[in-house]
């Protein structure tokens, strides 16, 4: 606000600026356009491109002079639209006229706002009279409980008259240059011309602008988060189970330690005690405890003699320093036979 305390209100408030110009735009629309044009032809020679500009003003002035000639009315289509629009809105106005000799003075109310509008010097509380030229809805008001018509009343700026004026004056045609007068003097030459070294820019310096506002497409997309197991980056149809961490992992956990290689000894006890000894199957378990409880069963043994020496493995090699000697007696599997089901005991 700095800036705008030093400065004059004339200079950047609507408010404060002339009544002179008619005029409340604060934007350059003519000279944008021709901004625009500039951009495209700037990179040709200078006479190419002060000629392309000449047919552009000549094809926009004749055809703003085909619509003002054409226009039938009073004032210009923009000004007849703004005042169309202070028509529509000054229904909710009421005016009351204060008792001048010159019936001009009005005071006029929409509760709880109240203006002050004078029909003799074209003034009103809210200024915009006076800026534009055109009545504003507070004074449209009083113009029609005066019967007057809006439209006479609008400033001669606006007047179509005026309007047709504006593109009386014409771009005069030129020959090419092979058919102009020589005068005896050198000709022009055009200045030493040196390459740069980049690509030449052509859109104006963006340095200065504002931050530009974020696009909506381009906003902060949404997190998906998956509804079993709460991982990000995939939904529950494309899950693959829970993440690795500790508190995911499974309780029932077996480990497997080595075994060290049996020898022929072992080999001998152990298959003459499977002969005598039953093997036990588990009958139930409990989840609750994962304990589990063996019954013992009849088994058949079949005797099977084995001809040929079990090979070693290379753990077997590895973790004994003695030599192994082939086994010759025969090992004698066990193949257990499942009991039946058993029945639970009776309710009666």
């Amino acid at each position: 606000m700095g800036i705008f305390e030093q400065a004059s209100r004339t200079l950047w408030s609507r408010t404060g600026f002339s009544h002179f110009s008619k005029s409340d735009a604060l934007l350059n629309n003519y000279c944008e356009q021709l901004n625009f044009e500039l951009v495209k032809k700037r990179a040709k020679p200078i006479i190419t491109m002060d000629e392309e500009l000449r047919l552009y003003i000549a094809i926009k002035m004749n055809k703003e002079r085909k619509k003002a000639t054409a226009y039938d009315g009073s004032i210009t289509p923009q000004a007849k639209k703004n005042l169309e629009e202070a028509k529509i809105n000054s229904g909710r106005w009421t005016p009351y006229w204060v008792g001048d000799p010159e019936g001009n003075k009005y005071e006029v109310e929409c509760r709880p706002i109240k203006m002050v509008v004078d029909l003799g010097i074209s003034s009103c509380t809210c200024n915009m009279w006076g800026l534009t030229g055109i009545p504003c809805e507070h004074a449209v008001a009083c113009m029609a409980y005066k019967n007057v018509d809006p439209e006479d009343i609008v400033h001669p700026f606006f007047s179509i008259q005026l309007w047709r004026k504006t593109y009386e004056p014409y771009a005069r045609p030129i020959n090419l240059s092979e058919f102009w007068q020589k005068i005896g003097l050198p000709d022009i030459e055009p200045p030493p011309f040196k390459r740069p070294a980049r690509r030449p820019k052509k859109q104006r310096r963006k340095g200065n602008d504002p931050p530009p506002k974020p696009k909506p497409h381009m906003a902060k997309r949404k997190t998906y988060k998956c509804s079993k197991y709460g991982g990000t980056k995939h939904n529950s149809r494309t899950c693959k189970g829970p993440p690795p961490t500790p508190n995911n992992q499974s309780v029932e956990t077996s480990t497997v330690l080595p075994t060290p290689p049996p020898n022929s000894k072992d080999l001998s006890q152990s298959s003459q005690s499977t002969i005598g000894m039953a093997p036990t199957i588990p009958t139930s378990q409990n989840p609750s405890t994962s304990t589990m409880v063996f019954m013992p069963t009849s088994t058949v043994s079949l005797a099977l003699p084995i001809t040929q020496p079990m090979a070693t493995t290379t753990a077997m090699r590895a973790s004994t320093s003695r030599p192994q000697l082939p086994i010759t007696q025969p090992m004698i599997p066990t193949i257990a036979v499942r009991p039946p089901p058993l029945k639970p005991p009776s309710m009666h």
